[in-house]
């Protein structure tokens, strides 16, 4: 799974890292609940799990705000009190399980699995722009009726741009959303991936929808750009 962890707290991020990380999940952490929501739009997180220290309403506030985008999210807080009330506003909140910290790391280890096993069952989640759809929870997109498998990478990129369509995405923009990064320097990564996505996703049609717009940046049309031949 693809589990975000939000949390300021160095010494408890190495000890989740170092357990997510060894049962194969990809794993990221940050320290700001804004940055998280960002995150959370653009790169497809199946579980995130906020450790509070207090209760927190801006930790509260990040879970409100991906419930009411009803993005396919599982949310997992992690509290240092105890208290029935913390439990309360944390489910109150939004999140779907909530656990004392600290615990033993293999009753931490059966949580996540459960959550694991939750996503499982859960619904594919959708975008849908003009001809195109995009399956993120499987990374597969749809054009005319043509199923093309995608990376983890290329489905984060394809989500972002089909996210702002007939929008100018700048390298840096890009940069920022799918890597979770602001080196402008990595641009070139952008356009690395913008070319595997042509090769799926316009190579094999007459209508391009991805654009490159000269000087400034990326940007997909839903509805394609004729493709004219002379007479």
């Amino acid at each position: 799974m693809r589990i975000l962890l939000i949390d300021n707290n160095p010494d408890r991020i190495a000890i989740i890292g170092a357990l997510l990380v060894g049962k194969g999940h990809q794993f990221r952490s940050v320290s700001d609940s804004r940055l998280a929501w960002q995150l959370a739009q653009d790169q497809a997180f199946e579980v995130i799990i906020i450790a509070i220290d207090r209760t927190s309403q801006d930790a509260f506030w990040v879970i409100r705000q991906i419930r009411q985008q009803g993005l396919p999210v599982t949310f997992l807080v992690l509290g240092t009190s105890g208290r029935p009330q913390e439990r309360e506003a944390s489910l109150q909140a939004g999140a779907d399980t909530y656990l004392v910290w600290p615990c033993p790391a293999d009753n931490f280890k059966q949580v996540v699995r459960a959550l694991f096993l939750k996503n499982i069952a859960k619904e594919p989640y959708w975008l849908r722009e003009g001809e195109l759809s995009l399956n993120l929870t499987d990374r597969l997109a749809y054009r005319q009726n043509q199923m093309i498998i995608l990376t983890d990478r290329e489905c984060q990129l394809l989500a972002v741009l089909m996210q702002f369509p007939d929008q100018i995405l700048t390298p840096a923009q890009l940069v920022n959303r799918v890597w979770g990064e602001t080196d402008v320097g990595k641009k070139n990564r952008v356009e690395v991936y913008i070319k595997y996505l042509r090769k799926k996703i316009d190579d094999p049609f007459v209508d391009k929808l991805i654009q490159t717009i000269v000087g400034a940046g990326y940007m997909l049309t839903p509805f394609p750009i004729k493709q004219w031949n002379d007479a």
